[in-house]
């Protein structure tokens, strides 16, 4: 003869242990999945200034709704966007534009701006990408009094960052996306 079952005994915790163990394995899936979801497409153009290049220039593409896309300009007035790190490219659909040479250098420096204010204030520039690659480029003029545009001055360029402050920016650039 056996002897009765016993009924299956369960830890206080082991039902909502169980439940909540579920919910944060699909949490994970979902939340590592959202990124890589998105539809984007490749943009890349060059930005001038008073039909110059305009290089360290940076170009940002914010979507109406989402994750904006940015990048800096190369010696020749080139980008190409990105995402995140991993992704280039921008969303599908109409984006402001802002295009700024500014730059916080340390708490008592900065890099003048270049870009006239209605190029870089409010995002008033508009971009439209679609699928595929995406080629836009961007004419800028500079403002009535020629003082937009002519890149920094000589005591400007003979200037040499202090330790400290170069310490700042590479810590700055590391913290952007």
């Amino acid at each position: 003869m056996s002897s009765p079952r016993r009924p299956l005994k369960i830890s206080p915790f082991g039902y909502s242990h169980l439940l909540r163990l579920c919910l944060a394995a699909i949490a994970l899936e979902c939340c590592s999945g959202c990124s890589s979801d998105v539809t984007l497409a490749l943009v890349s153009g060059q930005v001038t200034l008073d039909g110059i290049p305009l290089p360290d220039a940076r170009i940002i593409f914010r979507p109406e709704y989402g994750r904006m896309s940015q990048d800096m300009t190369d010696p020749d007035g080139r980008y190409e966007l990105a995402y995140t790190i991993e992704r280039k490219g921008a969303l599908l659909g109409n984006h402001r534009v802002a295009i700024s040479t500014a730059e916080q250098i340390s708490p008592s420096r900065s890099l003048p701006e270049r870009v006239p204010d209605k190029y870089n204030k409010g995002f008033t520039l508009v971009a439209v990408v679609a699928r595929g690659q995406n080629v836009i480029d961007f004419h800028l003029e500079g403002d009535a009094e020629g003082s937009v545009g002519e890149g920094p001055t000589d005591s400007e360029k003979k200037q040499v960052p202090k330790p400290s402050d170069d310490i700042e920016i590479l810590e700055s650039r590391r913290s952007e996306p």
